[in-house]
Order: structure tokens, then C-alpha cells, then sequence
């Protein structure tokens, strides 16, 4: 009979010598520099607890010795250098990155609201507004909804208007990789395992491979009005709100089937988040302005409850952080930003001032931030656990005349980005974490309308002048 004693010593052993192992070859591993794609990871996350350290570089070696086996979605985080196998390699390189050897591009940072993610990039900062290169013809007009995707050293332009080609450049000599025609769009795209999914505005939703082929597509309504995409790794699905009326759709990410369809109780949708089972979902405008925000079961569409949070009109997407659901709304009650718990219970709600905040929230170091506009554009950091306002309506350039702010706040390690648009000196921001200007760069009357991301020391922002800019220095 075996000795179970035995056993957990002998385990016991076994993890020791793997820690140890790890410890010397840690620094001993030959690295790559910054500048070199190997130095760039993706995934990491293998226990999926929302951080990457020696735990997830732990789980891997046990793995390669068949001590703990891991999960498909497990085995996607694990493979961090994508060479196709997870091997003691990939827990290397996790270690690396935990002693700050080597950098980790989580898959969540491109699309942050699809996790209980903030989107902080592990990337570093661009300290001056240097243009590295700029390439046109790339993404559309007044592409709020738009923006870029960066995996891999690859760039897919999401396009909303004007363009009606997704194309994928690759950021080593910006060349074209391949396009895809997805026709008009007007909601995000996200990236999950290797996978882009956007739907446009004739009703169409797309899976498509890193190659620009597809994957599936699926007819999802014949109309659209205003809808949004999110994915739930546990439930392998994608949901999608789309038509007229509006319903909630779910979807298999492997094969495009479809789970479930709900009737929805308002025309537009403005968020979608999943969390721990529920998907929670934003919208407004059924019957008159009011903002509503419900919980369905992910496994099969069933309401759990729905709430009117507000009189005004939801105007950004949902973030979901420590268990509360950040968004904002404008209208007759002027800006409001509010915190709402899980059960559809407002935690708090301050008022900022101004017209409009079409901005989603971001939360760091305890600080949620958000840009909001009147005349001016402003500034503001808010605590997330109390609504209290820390920073105060920090204004902008004396000559920046624009009037609003459509991309959301890009995180970094020690300074974060926006942009505003409206007037003759539409700009592009760095701010540190204590409410100081770092530096501004200044597009002239050309608009900014998309999300941007920072990737590798890299800021990339897409332009109504129909190009990508790439920021670096």
C-alpha cells in the first residue's frame, strides 16, 4: 500500500527542487534586450488568480513533470513565448519577468473591460511625444469605437466609419501583413486566444485568425442599433448585443454555435462585463432617458435583476474592479461617475461637473481617473472605496480649446495617456499618478477619436486623418 506520508514528502522534495532550480536559473537564462520580440511575452496568468508571479512560473514546471496538469485555458496562459508547447522555458521566463528580467503582454490589456482587469500595462512608459513612424490609409474617420489591437509585434486596426477594412502591420517595418473587409462597425473589438471577434453594423459577428481569415462568422440579426462584446473564459463564450430590438446573444467561441438569445429592455447597450457566472450589462433609452443596468446567469440568459441606477444616460463603458461596477452618465443631471455593487446597489455617485464623460474609468494605485468636459476638458481623481474627489477639475493646456474626450485612459507604469478632441488643438496627454502634466503633443485640427494602447514602450493612437501614430521615446 502506498504511503501517503510518503508521498507528500516526496512532493514536497520535488517542489523544492523545482523552486530551487528556477532561483539559479533565473538570472543564469540568457535574455533577450528590450528591443527584441522574444523579451516581449504574452499570458502568464495560469491560475487565472489576476496577477503573474512564481506561483504561475511554479504551476508550469510541476506541469512539465506531470505533477499538476493544467486546464486548455490554462495550457493558452502557460505557452507565455507562444512557440506552440509549454516546457520549462515558459516557467523561466515567468520567473524572469518576476525579478523584472523580462516584460509580459497579458491579453487582457488591449480590451480591459472583458476581465476584472484595470488594463495597467507592464509595458514602459513613453517619457517624450517622439513619433516613431506613422503609417495612413490604415483605419477611418470619426472612429470612436475603433482603435488598435497589438499581439505579437502585429497591429490590427479596428475600423468604425469611412474604412471598412480591418488591417493587420506588422510594427517592425510596417508593412502590411494582410486585411479583412468587416465592413462598417460601431462597438469594440476584442482579442482572446489568438482569436478577433467584432461585429458590425449589418448584423455579422467575426472570429477571425491572426492571418485576417476566418474563423467563423455568424449572421446574428439583419440590423444593429448600438451594442457591445465580451467573453467569458470559464463559459468559452462570446456575447454580443446587437439588433433591433435589441437582444443578448451567446455564443461558442470555438465553433460560432449559438448558446442563448434574450430580449433586452433597451435600445442601446453601452457595457458588457463577465464576472464569477453573471454577465452585467448596461443600457438606456427604452421608453425615455434612463440608464439601466441588469445581471443575467452566463450559462443560459436567465435574468437575475435589473435596476434603473439613474435619470441621465450611461456614456461610457462598464469597469469592473474589486467587485464593483465603475461607469458614468451625462445628460439633464450634468456628469455623474457611479459605483454600483454586484446586486445593482449604488455603492456612490459623485458629480463632476461639465457635459459630457464618454471616457470609461480607469482605477490606479487607488485613484480612479476620468476625464470629463464643459467648455474644457478636465481632469479628475477620484477614491474608488468613497467617491471622494482627489483631484479637483485638473485642467489642460491654456490653448487647448477642445471640448471633449473620446478614448479611454491608457495606463502605464508610472504615468498614464489620453487625448482630446473638439477644437483647433486636438491633443494627445501623458499625466503621471500624482496629477502632474508630463507632456502634451499637439495634432493641430486633426480629431482623436479611438482607443489607443500601450504595448512594449510603444503608444499607439489612430487619427481622423486616417492614420496610425506611433509614440515612442
Amino acid at each position: 500500500m502506498r504511503n501517503p506520508k510518503g508521498s507528500r514528502i516526496c512532493l514536497g522534495i520535488r517542489t523544492i527542487f523545482i523552486l530551487t532550480l528556477l532561483s539559479i536559473l533565473i538570472v543564469m537564462m540568457p535574455h533577450t534586450s528590450a528591443s527584441e520580440s522574444q523579451q516581449f511575452l504574452i499570458g502568464g496568468d495560469v491560475n487565472e488568480d489576476g496577477t503573474i508571479n512564481i506561483i504561475d512560473a511554479l504551476l508550469i514546471a510541476q506541469a512539465t513533470i506531470r505533477l499538476t496538469p493544467l486546464t486548455q485555458i490554462q495550457l493558452s496562459e502557460a505557452d507565455v513565448n507562444k512557440d506552440g508547447k509549454v516546457d520549462i522555458t515558459d516557467s523561466l521566463f515567468i520567473s524572469q519577468y518576476t525579478v523584472g528580467l523580462r516584460q509580459i503582454f497579458q491579453n487582457w490589456v488591449t480590451k480591459e473591460h472583458n476581465f476584472e482587469h484595470t488594463g495597467i500595462s507592464n509595458s514602459v512608459d513613453v517619457l517624450t511625444p517622439t513619433i516613431e513612424w506613422k503609417k495612413s490609409g490604415v483605419v477611418g474617420t470619426y472612429d470612436e469605437w475603433g482603435g488598435v489591437i497589438v499581439v505579437d509585434g502585429i497591429i490590427y486596426t479596428v475600423p468604425m466609419t469611412t474604412e471598412k477594412n480591418m488591417y493587420a502591420i506588422y510594427s517592425h517595418n510596417q508593412s502590411i501583413k494582410c486585411s479583412k473587409n468587416i465592413g462598417q462597425t460601431n462597438s469594440p473589438a476584442t482579442y482572446y486566444n489568438h482569436i478577433i471577434y467584432i461585429h458590425n453594423v449589418a448584423g455579422n459577428l467575426f472570429a477571425l485568425n491572426e492571418d485576417c481569415s476566418e474563423k467563423w462568422i455568424r449572421k446574428v440579426t439583419t440590423s444593429q442599433n448600438s451594442g457591445a462584446i465580451s467573453i467569458s473564459k470559464e463559459n468559452n463564450a462570446i456575447f454580443v448585443s446587437q439588433g433591433t430590438p435589441l437582444r443578448l446573444y451567446s455564443y461558442d467561441l470555438n465553433t460560432g454555435n449559438k448558446n442563448w438569445d434574450i430580449p433586452l429592455s433597451w435600445d442601446i447597450t453601452f457595457g458588457i462585463v463577465y464576472n464569477n457566472g453573471l454577465i452585467y450589462i448596461s443600457g438606456c433609452c427604452s421608453s425615455n432617458l434612463k440608464s439601466n443596468l441588469a445581471a443575467y446567469y452566463s450559462n443560459n440568459g436567465t435574468l437575475l435583476w435589473e435596476r434603473i441606477i439613474s435619470g441621465d444616460v450611461w456614456d461610457s463603458d462598464l469597469l469592473l474592479w474589486n467587485n464593483v461596477l465603475y461607469t458614468s452618465t451625462y445628460y439633464s443631471d450634468t456628469d455623474n461617475i457611479f459605483a454600483i455593487n454586484l446586486d445593482g446597489t449604488i455603492k456612490w455617485k459623485q458629480k463632476i461637473g461639465g457635459h459630457s464623460t464618454p471616457t470609461t474609468p480607469k482605477i490606479y494605485n487607488n485613484i480612479l481617473w476620468m476625464v470629463s468636459s464643459n467648455i474644457s476638458t478636465m481632469l479628475y481623481g477620484i477614491n474608488p472605496y468613497t467617491g471622494s474627489i482627489i483631484y479637483n477639475g485638473l485642467r489642460l493646456d491654456s490653448d487647448d480649446n477642445s471640448d471633449n474626450s473620446y478614448t479611454s485612459i491608457i495606463l502605464g507604469q508610472n504615468q498614464f495617456y489620453f487625448t482630446t478632441t473638439g477644437g483647433s488643438h486636438n491633443k494627445l496627454y501623458a499625466f503621471s499618478y500624482s496629477g502632474n502634466k508630463v507632456w502634451s503633443y499637439d495634432f493641430g485640427n486633426t480629431k482623436l477619436f479611438s482607443q489607443g494602447v500601450l504595448v512594449n514602450g510603444e503608444l499607439y493612437i489612430t487619427a481622423d486623418d486616417t492614420t496610425l501614430y506611433v509614440f515612442k521615446g
